[in-house]
């Protein structure tokens, strides 16, 4: 952390000397940022928010980059990208590659096991306006992307496998890992298999939960950051992903742990009552739960593939929860919802 801010800091007159953001004074890391480094710079001219990307391609930033500017036309709470002064959002200095947005004020939940009530329902309502507006997104689309591939789990969990099995000595999550892969093996080969060509497909988020958010006193959303993950997939699965990490009971990996019922049919009837889901979305729920609780992929990427042991601490820990989406509660609230949602008003978008 020391060696990046020291190098940061080394950078800044390089940086700055591209922009008419006046002198520089002080530099802070910012909250989150699992796969770019984020900071805060303070100059004689104010407050900005500066991303380092350290994985994405050009041509990903690019698009990133359009979508931004589009939603803030819309008015959607995502902050402002800052051109330099040769008119581009993105500025390359010695192969690193840097965005300065604009600062907003607010607080995360990157450290916290719940949201607030009205934090909960104010995600809900934010994700069914993007939604709204993803329907006309002008940008060239990429195919639908799987939300899910049997083939490529297996063939990640046989690859971490083989990687344990040639270790001499294990580590803490290598011990995690090794107790519970082989159940989620098994949970994988259980596990319903979904068609989404009927489904509603947009350019979701990708990461759409409360730690890429900023709130403001009054639990309202001011900004949503960090879409790189954009991609064209089913909408009801952006809707359960970020369900799941506003309504969830314990802060490990999403899909592991369990759900506050109460909480999740708040957050399903606010986006519902704006945003409609169909009735086969609808159906389709329990499968995806049940789908997500064999998924490890991120966590097993980002220890052994990117090094980032920051990611550690999502991983599952208590094997109780494992099975929790085989409940038969998952099923008493699917009918709950399908019964509740379809007297619900018209939207209001």
């Amino acid at each position: 952390m020391q060696e990046k801010m020291r190098q940061m800091v080394q950078d800044i007159p390089s940086l700055l000397s591209q922009y008419e953001l006046g002198t520089f004074s002080n530099l802070s890391r910012a909250e989150g940022g699992f796969t770019n480094d984020n900071y805060i710079i303070e100059t004689s001219k104010g407050k900005f928010f500066l991303k380092k990307y350290l994985r994405e391609t050009n041509e990903r930033i690019s698009r990133e980059h359009q979508l931004l500017a589009y939603l803030k036309e819309q008015k959607f709470p995502v902050p402002g990208l800052i051109k330099n002064k040769e008119d581009d959002t993105l500025t390359e200095i010695d192969n690193k590659r840097f965005t300065f947005f604009d600062y907003i004020s607010g607080h995360t939940r990157v450290a916290t096991n719940s949201v607030t009530d009205e934090e909960l329902i104010n995600i809900a309502k934010t994700l069914a306006r993007y939604h709204y507006l993803a329907k006309n997104i002008p940008l060239d689309l990429e195919p639908v992307v799987p939300i899910w591939s049997r083939g490529a789990l297996d063939h990640l969990y046989s690859d971490v496998i083989k990687h344990l099995s040639k270790k001499q000595f294990f580590d803490d999550f290598d011990k995690e890992i090794n107790s519970i892969l082989a159940h989620k093996i098994n949970e994988l080969h259980l596990s319903p298999k979904i068609e989404t060509d009927a489904l509603p497909a947009l350019l979701i988020h990708g990461d759409f939960h409360a730690a890429n958010m900023l709130f403001n006193e009054k639990g309202e959303v001011s900004a949503v950051v960090d879409w790189e993950l954009a991609k064209h997939q089913p909408r009801i699965w952006e809707v359960i992903c970020a369900m799941v990490f506003a309504c969830k009971t314990d802060w490990t990996w999403n899909f592991h742990t369990p759900l506050s019922f109460e909480k999740a049919e708040m957050f399903l009837s606010t986006y519902h009552n704006i945003n409609p889901l169909t009735q086969k979305e609808l159906e389709i729920i329990p499968d995806m739960l049940r789908l997500a609780s064999a998924d490890l992929t991120w966590p097993l990427k980002e220890h052994y593939l990117h090094k980032n042991f920051s990611s550690d601490r999502f991983l599952p820990k208590a094997a109780e929860n494992w099975f929790f989406w085989d409940n038969e509660n998952i099923s008493q609230f699917k009918t709950l919802i399908i019964t509740k949602l379809s007297s619900l008003q018209k939207p209001l978008l």
